[in-house]
């Protein structure tokens, strides 16, 4: 009996040592995302104000400072805005959590419903998380140093390459290697959101209805690695001012199957260009607003 409860009360110490060590290892994990998330872009919110500053930004043509703009009310002031049940990271593992902010991946996300098509890692039950909090990073919280964008150099860690191998029996992989970026061919189509009325959108506070979401094409140009990528756009009115924007965007609108060689080479945005000629990538054909359709090169003055 004596030796029962010798080993009953080592069995409780041993119990008691891992509780602790592991809420001791766990409070020292959350410190040290509390400490790189103060630096994070999720909490300064920096992205868009240098871009908006940008001397082709936004600002070029509205003369009005970033602070006197809502756009910094969506970043995350505090830990709750994202840990809304608990400080567990399994109670943020909900899409909507980051869609309440991410809205233009919201839009994305059911303008691809509506047409049928499914992100090919939405399809097989992954979330945001899975891709962007690995053991290669932790975008949600970041990593302590201070980025100026997400187009910042290890700004972003999720990668395609952090799961995937190029297959190099696949020829286009072998004939591209590096020059492409994986969602240039896997992507199906990339966001663009035209006619952005900022003038109106400023005296409503509103974005909807201010703006036409169209998703039925897919831009290709180059990101700061020199890789051809996909690209998102918007275009935006300001008291009759215009402004287009072009640039790489991770399209959540990923096929298992790759575009085929004649999708982009010699396509009929190519054939436009070579002749001259512009690429219409939204018209009006009657009451209608009518979006090209197809892979269109990014080239100066082409689209």
């Amino acid at each position: 009996m004596k030796t029962a409860s010798r080993m009953q009360r080592t069995w409780v110490a041993l119990l008691l040592v891992t509780i602790f060590t592991f809420a001791g290892a766990t409070a020292a994990f959350c410190e040290v995302q509390a400490s790189n998330f103060g630096s994070s872009l999720h909490k300064t919110g920096a992205g868009q104000k240098y871009w908006y500053d940008a001397k082709d930004g936004l600002k070029q043509i509205t003369g009005i400072p970033y602070s006197k703009l809502d756009c910094g009310n969506c970043h995350v002031k505090a830990c709750k805005t994202c840990h809304t049940k608990s400080i567990k990271a399994a109670d943020t593992r909900d899409v909507n959590t980051c869609l309440n902010c991410h809205r233009n991946q919201k839009t994305a996300i059911a303008m691809d419903k509506a047409a049928g098509m499914t992100d090919v890692h939405a399809e097989s039950g992954l979330i945001c998380n899975d891709c962007h909090v690995t053991d290669k990073g932790d975008d949600f919280h970041g990593d302590a140093a201070a980025h100026n964008s997400l187009y910042d150099k290890g700004a972003v860690k999720a990668k395609c390459t952090n799961c995937h191998e190029a297959d190099q029996n696949v020829r286009a992989h072998k004939v591209h290697g590096n020059k492409i970026a994986c969602i240039a061919c896997h992507a199906k189509s990339s966001v663009a959101f035209v006619n952005n009325h900022f003038d109106s959108y400023l005296a409503g506070g509103k974005r909807e209805g201010n703006m036409i979401p169209a998703k039925s094409w897919t831009v290709l140009m180059n990101n700061a690695d020199g890789q051809v990528t996909a690209a998102a756009a918007q275009s935006f009115i300001y008291k009759n001012k215009k402004l287009v924007v072009y640039y790489p965007s991770f399209s959540h609108s990923i096929s298992r199957e790759a575009k085929k060689c004649e999708d982009c080479h010699a396509n009929e945005a190519v054939k436009l260009i070579k002749t001259g000629k512009t690429v219409p990538m939204i018209k009006k054909q009657g009451e209608k607003m009518v979006n090209w359709e197809g892979i269109a090169p990014l080239m100066p003055g082409a689209l």
